[in-house]
């Protein structure tokens, strides 16, 4: 019986088409080390291609090409918060932004694609795109696609081991995966906000000490939409104890209504959201302290059924994303707007 091939990596990478696929390494254990269960699951059934310049902007949506610049939302900021206390609390979030498209942020944007189904019909356009003879073929299902010579240009131009560079980038797209649970409002401003935001967050997680700085101001190259990963990291934060009583009604009623709608329940009066929102505010407060001395969620919170070590690791407000979209929550008005929101909060925390 013929011994099968050891493979040094867990996942299946392969170079469609690369010259400088040879730099990238994910034999490294620190690699590896770096994820959790949740996220390894995830990434032992996503396979990885490795693709050239030509074959990434071949792949990348034109509406992922669409940005918020840094400078612009601290304008927006500055002169929001002038005009605040003169606004309609009704007015539309994020009213007054406008994205633009800007080859500025191509280099750092379409560095790496998660793709929720590839499609097969991208094979032959790929190959003809090549600038290496191509080691393999692509397969059903998702997968992540990784621009070598831009990870290692970026790398360059800060003097950057560009294993953290692949590391950051590998894990971004990775929690674009673990995300991908239903559809996601990226045509939405609000949409890609958060979950521009809520991607970096994730993986920004993976680092620590000095390379978690390095990670910091690769970041600081990004558009405005991926900035936000520390405001969002907050969220869980943000929402029991909302000053704005029009805001705490309305976060009520979609937290209880995606609740009693995943039971099979109907709307409720707004009233009663109310109501159910103080006395979960209550609770929830108690709980909180409690699991500072490490005692678990009990299983029937209604909103955050998440135990102490999700809390602790900041996944409240990803798995809340994630929950919504596979309740397909986004797509109702009360929702939508109270997504757009908090994506409009992360960018004044984010730009204040």
């Amino acid at each position: 019986m013929a011994r099968k091939e050891r493979r040094e990596v867990p996942v299946k990478v392969v170079n469609l088409g690369s010259r400088e696929a040879g730099h990238l390494d994910f034999s490294r254990e620190k690699l590896w080390r770096r994820m959790d269960g949740a996220l390894g699951q995830k990434a032992v059934s996503t396979p990885v291609y490795l693709v050239n310049r030509k074959q990434m902007d071949y792949l990348y949506p034109p509406k992922r090409l669409l940005f918020l610049a840094p400078e612009q939302v601290q304008a927006w900021v500055r002169a929001k918060r002038e005009r605040e206390d003169r606004e309609d609390e009704d007015r539309p979030p994020l009213r007054g932004l406008d994205t633009i498209p800007s080859d500025a942020y191509r280099e750092v944007v379409a560095v790496g694609l998660y793709v929720s189904n590839v499609d097969h019909a991208l094979q032959k356009p790929l190959r003809d795109r090549a600038e290496a003879e191509p080691e393999g073929a692509l397969r059903n299902g998702p997968g992540i696609f990784l621009c070598p010579e831009r990870v290692l240009s970026w790398g360059d131009r800060h003097g950057i081991d560009p294993s953290l560079v692949l590391d950051k980038v590998y894990y971004h797209e990775l929690a674009h995966a673990f995300m991908d649970t239903g559809p996601t409002p990226y045509d939405e401003l609000w949409g890609r906000i958060v979950e521009e935001s809520l991607a970096n967050w994730l993986s920004y997680q993976r680092f620590s000490g000095k390379e978690a700085r390095w990670v910091q101001r690769l970041i600081q190259d990004e558009p405005a939409e991926y900035q936000g990963y520390l405001a969002v990291g907050q969220w869980a934060g943000w929402w029991p104890s909302t000053e704005d009583g029009t805001d705490l009604i309305r976060a009520a009623h979609f937290w209880f209504r995606g609740f009693f709608t995943g039971l099979g329940g109907r709307r409720l009066p707004r009233w009663v959201y109310r109501e159910l929102w103080e006395t979960y505010e209550a609770f929830i407060r108690r709980w909180y302290r409690i699991l500072e001395w490490g005692f678990p969620v009990p299983p029937l919170l209604p909103i955050l059924p998440l135990n102490s070590t999700q809390i602790k690791d900041g996944l409240v407000p990803v798995q809340i994303w994630r929950r919504a979209k596979a309740r397909n929550l986004l797509t109702e008005d009360e929702n939508r707007w109270f997504w757009a929101r908090l994506a409009e909060r992360v960018l004044e925390e984010t730009f204040a």
